[in-house]
């Protein structure tokens, strides 16, 4: 591992993501997040997506904030590394698709809320 500078797994970039530390979660804005993996130093690139972009992609909410976030491959043994992540109005992770896991396809996943 590098000497220098802070290095992120994907769990704890998405949380300071959610947190504004990167910086506003603007449509089109991206993001470049030094990480690590077994080869060694890597990123993982967040795009948040525009409003054409969501239109495209189809299966998320017009609301609240959708992301594209590449990561190492490695990390969900995946043949492109690219995640979708969408935050609801109050930016919580609410559902999410896995793109090209080996041997399953696309992954998704949806967050139930309990009705209050």
């Amino acid at each position: 591992m590098p000497q220098q500078g802070a290095y992120y797994d994907a769990l704890t970039a998405m949380y300071n993501l959610r947190s504004g530390y990167f910086g506003p979660l603007d449509p089109g804005n991206s993001f470049v997040i030094p990480s690590i993996s077994r080869k060694g130093a890597e990123q993982i690139e967040i795009q948040v997506l525009t409003d054409e972009q969501r239109r495209e992609q189809g299966q998320f909410p017009l609301s609240g904030v959708l992301c594209r976030v590449m990561v190492s491959a490695e990390i969900f043994d995946t043949k492109g590394g690219a995640i979708y992540v969408w935050f609801d109005e109050q930016l919580v992770p609410s559902a999410g698709v896995i793109e090209n896991a080996v041997g399953m396809g696309d992954l998704r996943g949806k967050i139930r809320t309990k009705k209050r």
